[in-house]
């Protein structure tokens, strides 16, 4: 546990908060705007992040990202891709 943690730390992401504006359809609209385009910054450069802030983190391959749990509990989804696809991330 302690090194996917350092591999986290070392070449992890972490989400900066922007997103689009909600897209207007037939459904009901959602009660908070997801984030349909993140954007990533390098972990040493993520200083609005705490030692004790949580994170959700998805490895694909060599890539890590991570998402700031504050910022999920705003956004309620993430929408982002691996290599593989189209992935959803909540809180």
């Amino acid at each position: 546990m302690r090194s996917l943690q350092v591999t986290l730390a070392v070449v992890g992401l972490a989400l900066v908060g922007l997103c689009s504006a909600q897209e207007k359809s037939t459904q009901k609209p959602l009660p908070y705007a997801t984030v349909d385009r993140p954007e990533f910054i390098p972990a040493a450069q993520a200083h609005f992040m705490g030692g004790t802030d949580r994170l959700i983190g998805v490895m694909d391959g060599k890539v890590a990202k991570a998402y700031a749990a504050s910022i999920l509990s705003q956004h309620g989804v993430v929408q982002d891709r691996l290599a593989a696809g189209p992935i959803a991330v909540t809180w």
